[in-house]
């Protein structure tokens, strides 16, 4: 039986133009497992994704693939920022990932592909 952990994403328009949207349904994220979602975003905006608490410690984040068309910060454990670039419409993708132990104790990766959306 996989143990999972529950991230609830929890998401925040941080705008740099009043327009500016964002938008990104929850995700549960598995132990040692890739799960996809799909944002959506205005050009040059900029999003805030928030992810709760996993049923294990979290100790490192990484961005084991880039966006091409927008960049993305961890600024904690928990939280990831996407902002698209200014003029570009068309599709992004990022993947976002958190190594930790499961609540057993063992080793893991939870990771979310994110399929993004960039819009006029």
């Amino acid at each position: 039986m996989k143990t999972f952990g529950f991230a609830c994403l929890i998401l925040c328009a941080l705008c740099t133009e009043g327009a500016a949207r964002c938008s990104a349904p929850g995700v549960n994220l598995y132990d040692n497992q890739t799960v996809e979602r799909r944002m959506r975003v205005n050009s040059g905006g900029t999003c805030r994704l928030r992810f709760g608490r996993s049923t294990g410690p979290m100790y490192s984040v990484e961005i084991p693939q880039r966006p091409s068309h927008g960049t993305v910060q961890t600024d904690a454990l928990h939280t990831v920022v996407y902002t698209a670039h200014r003029g570009y419409v068309g599709s992004d993708t990022f993947i976002y990932a958190r190594r930790g132990y499961t609540k057993f104790g063992t080793p893991t990766t939870r990771s979310v592909r994110v399929l993004v959306t960039i819009t006029p």
